[in-house]
């Protein structure tokens, strides 16, 4: 007997307006000093710069009033 919980996801990368890095596909990131977080199928990461737990996004651009505006796809 085999199954997922979650369908594999395709490799994705999305900024969300005002809020995190949103990514997909189980892409690898490491810490800044090179330690990989554990692989999963899809994360957050933190634009705005408070995260308690950065790299990864805990939400806390809702609570400071971030604002992350990129007028075009050629400015991400």
């Amino acid at each position: 007997l085999s199954y997922s919980l979650e369908p594999d996801l395709p490799v994705e990368i999305v900024v969300t307006p005002d809020g995190a890095l949103w990514f997909s596909g189980g892409i690898t990131v490491e810490r800044s000093y090179g330690q990989p977080f554990e692989a999963r199928n899809r994360a957050t990461l933190c634009r705005c710069g408070n995260s308690k737990n950065k790299s990864l996004c805990d939400g806390t651009q809702k609570e400071i009033g971030f604002s992350g505006y990129f007028s075009s796809k050629s400015e991400i």
